[in-house]
């Protein structure tokens, strides 16, 4: 099949080669933004989960019915056109009013419709400038319209894109996150990635060095040759492979999951996550990126890389 199906063989080359240049087994997140429900008074930036942009209102306008967009952010304390003063009106209601001209977040000309926009107006106090501020469990909140019932939306990840109301459709452009302008935050927000809200401390270091702090993680970096034709897993010593850095065929990394999960500090039990990154063929191949992934043409090392890996998969699982 390697040497008869050309198209199939050259997709799967190019897959493999994103494994082969480095695999991190698990992720880790980076801190994002403010997880706190807005304080009444105080003034926050509103940005967006799912472009990070914020809520802006462009040129600086002062102009009743400008249209509010995302942008991203201008920095320093003085951008007053992405600074919101959020105010309580009670009953669980909020307006929100740009700092730069002390007019208030509407939906224009009251309406309805999906797609209606969000533009400034001056302060009435009417419903369609009320705004129900909900969290959603993970850090970010929705803003809904007590006139509409329909929530802050934006329609794509690009700066410039308008905000407009809309229905609820369960997506991270219509959550936002309310970020302090004088930067007082007591929880913070992290982005999920495979499964993790949380940073996690660790790094590359001996089992002393691991022992001395209560460290999340401990690094580990995974480059040889991949698996001989010998099948050095079989018993046979190759020290040139990683399966036999140790005595006994993938020893090395049960020795490291064996003791990150029975890590103890203080006297209680404080078990670290294994970060293995597995980054095998660039001797085979002689060099990385695409010279690993013509290497991967030839069917014998393609079959020790496949084998490598499965090898590998096997020794976490057992």
């Amino acid at each position: 099949m390697l040497q008869t199906n050309h198209f199939r063989r050259n997709a799967l080359m190019r897959s493999l080669a994103m494994f082969s240049a480095g695999m991190a087994v698990v992720g880790m997140a980076n801190a994002a933004n403010c997880a706190d429900t807005p304080v009444s008074g105080k003034r926050y930036y509103i940005v967006n989960e799912g472009s990070g942009l914020q809520i802006d209102v462009p040129g600086w306008s002062n102009t009743d019915g400008v249209g509010v967009i995302q942008w991203s952010s201008l920095g320093g304390p003085y951008n007053f056109a992405q600074q919101f003063t959020v105010e309580s009106v009670g009953s669980g209601l909020w307006s929100l009013r740009p700092v730069h001209s002390g007019k208030s977040l509407d939906v224009y000309n009251f309406s309805n419709a999906d797609g209606g926009a969000i533009v400034q107006w001056p302060y009435t106090g009417n419903p369609n400038q009320q705004w129900v501020i909900t969290p959603d469990g993970t850090g970010s909140h929705k803003i809904m319209s007590n006139f509409s019932k329909k929530f802050f939306t934006v329609a794509d990840t690009k700066a410039g894109t308008a905000l407009q109301q809309s229905a609820d459709q369960s997506s991270l452009r219509q959550k936002w996150y309310f970020n302090p302008v004088d930067g007082a935050c007591k929880s913070l927000a992290f982005n999920n990635f495979m499964g993790y809200k949380k940073v996690l401390i660790g790094g590359t270091m001996p089992d002393a060095a691991a022992a001395s702090a209560p460290f999340d993680a401990r690094y580990a970096y995974i480059a040889s040759n991949p698996m001989p034709e010998d099948m050095c897993a079989r018993g046979a010593k190759e020290a040139g492979w990683w399966g036999c850095w140790s005595e006994k065929p993938g020893g090395f990394v049960k020795y490291l999951l064996n003791k990150d999960a029975t890590a103890t500090w203080e006297n209680k039990s404080t078990p670290r996550l294994t970060v293995l990154t597995y980054y095998v063929m660039k001797k085979a191949a002689g060099a990385e990126g695409s010279a690993e992934a013509h290497a991967m043409n030839n069917a014998s090392v393609l079959k020790r890389y496949l084998n490598d890996w499965r090898f590998l998969l096997q020794t976490i699982g057992n």
